[in-house]
């Protein structure tokens, strides 16, 4: 059961390299490549810890290599195969206990290198980035001096209040906290040198269009708050900007050295060092928490702990015991040495097998799913480029939400839809089937505008500015939602239905004995 496919985890984030790299860095020990098995997963953040297993799993190759080299965009990896964005691969290996946190790009690079003979290069090119630029008249207050940092609060308003911070840094910091409006990186244009202290108040993307019990419409966006609350501009343009061309790289890796496998499974930790498991109280509060050495879960259900350990979407779970649902548990454990998530799933997936008496097994059966058919007329698509990469990204357009994908397939198209855009249906996490019929790959964008709704948690703050100046990739009118627009510019329909999917089926469990 913990190879089963639904089961397994996804993807890797490498922590940031410090500068001064060493001159001989260390190597992954016991490193298992392999391609990843067929089916969706979801992409998982891991850290890379020393001395613990590091897994990096379902990534494509221009995911490893945009981690490896630390490539602020997608975009900016350049030549090679069109495979790069498509093919996945999994990565198991042990950390040395000797490695400091600034060897993580180069020990993934030295792996791409000896596994893919993989070759790259550093260029320059001009870029379609996002440029902060100084408006006319600048808004902006001179620092009295402190601490250079930003500090992000809000729900259905973001507010980000900033002390001595620099045009560079804020850059960076805008970028991250107003993700969802970036889809391309942002750099410092203004030519504003020192510190500033201000606030910037925007409404969050998904946040767009919701109403506030008087009525109101929460619509200052991140782009218009910028400039009209600090005198500045976000501008879409091309410059010049640092890329990596890839040379040489093998779509097969080469094979794992004899007993990789079993080296890896005597030096993974598969058992907490203490470990307690219990019926909720409930006069206990909820609690999730999970640490680099502990886990603390205060009142989820069976269903919903098997879902965190394995990895799996809780519909994919049948069992014909009801109290999986409607029993709350508490589990708090300790490990006995700092290791990634992914191992603290191995370690979650055991306990939960020992005291609730868990066996399963998997099948497909016809669950709820999201479903990509052909209407009757033929689909809106065009062919794509077959020399480049194939990639989706997610955008703000005027109005609404824009997702474009180059070179992509349907079934990648459903692969990396719920992935990317599952919130914006009904916060619905089903799974998505492609059942067009459809083969090759296709360049296409798609643009919606989520109808208003109330705001679930009450009034807002924003300050009901009206939209514009917003870089956009194609506008439709009114509000549309997402299945509307898929139907109408792409002429594929995109509905909630049966479809077969790979289910874990619950054999036996039982009610954990008390501690």
């Amino acid at each position: 059961m913990k190879h089963s496919r639904i089961a397994a985890l996804a993807a890797v984030c490498l922590s940031t390299a410090a500068p001064g790299q060493e001159a001989t860095p260390p190597r992954f020990l016991n490193a298992d490549v392999h391609a990843s098995l067929p089916g969706g997963r979801d992409q998982a953040m891991g850290r890379f810890s020393p001395g613990a297993r590091y897994e990096a799993l379902g990534f494509t190759m221009l995911d490893l290599i945009v981690r490896a080299y630390g490539v602020r965009d997608r975009d900016w990896v350049l030549g090679g195969p069109p495979w790069l964005g498509i093919d996945k691969f999994d990565i198991i290996a042990e950390v040395p206990a000797n490695a400091r946190p600034a060897a993580a790009r180069p020990m993934l690079q030295a792996l791409l290198a000896e596994r893919f003979s993989l070759a790259v290069h550093n260029d320059s090119r001009p870029m379609p980035v996002y440029v902060l630029a100084a408006g006319k008249h600048p808004a902006l207050k001179n620092s009295a001096g402190g601490a250079s940092q930003c500090t992000t609060s809000g729900r259905d308003v973001t507010t980000m209040v900033c002390t001595n911070i620099g045009m560079e840094q804020f850059a960076r910091e805008l970028h991250d906290a107003a993700y969802d409006y970036f889809d391309r990186p942002l750099i410092d244009k203004t030519g504003l040198t020192g510190g500033f202290d201000f606030a910037l108040h925007w409404t969050p993307l998904n946040q767009i269009g919701t109403r506030t019990p008087d009525g109101q419409s929460n619509d200052t966006r991140a782009f218009d708050a910028v400039e009209k609350q600090l005198g500045l501009k976000v501008e879409l343009r091309n410059e010049p900007v640092p890329v990596l061309i890839v040379d040489r790289v093998n779509r097969t890796p080469t094979p794992n050295a004899p007993g990789v496998a079993a080296a890896l499974k005597a030096a993974a930790l598969t058992e907490f060092e203490v470990a307690e498991v219990r019926a909720h109280k409930p006069e206990t509060p909820f609690k999730y928490a999970t640490y680099d050495t502990e886990v603390d879960i205060l009142g989820l259900s069976l269903r919903n702990l098997i879902s965190e350990a394995y990895g799996i979407r809780g519909e994919q779970l049948a069992s014909d015991a009801k109290w999986i649902d409607t029993d709350a548990f508490d589990v708090i454990a300790k490990a006995p040495r700092r290791v990634p998530w992914e191992n603290m799933q191995v370690m979650l997936q055991n306990l939960i097998e020992q005291r609730f008496k868990l066996t399963c097994h998997e099948e497909t059966r016809p669950i709820a799913a999201y479903v990509l058919t052909v209407r009757k007329r033929t689909a809106q698509l065009a062919d794509a480029d077959p020399s480049r990469h194939s990639d989706c990204r997610r955008s703000a357009a005027a109005g609404g939400v824009s997702y474009s994908c180059r070179n992509t397939s349907m079934a990648q198209f459903a692969e990396r839809f719920r992935e990317t855009i599952w919130s914006d249906v009904e916060n619905e996490r089903l799974p998505v089937a492609d059942a067009t019929g459809l083969t090759g790959a296709f360049d296409f964008t798609v643009t919606w505008r989520p109808r208003a709704r109330p705001n679930p948690a009450g009034p807002g703050h924003g300050d009901g500015s009206q939209a514009g100046g917003i870089p956009e990739a194609s506008t439709p009118t009114g509000e549309i939602s997402l299945f509307e627009a898929i139907d109408k510019q792409l002429g594929i329909r995109l509905q909630k239905e049966k479809h077969p999917m790979p289910v874990m089926v619950i054999d036996h469990v039982e009610h954990p004995a008390e501690n």
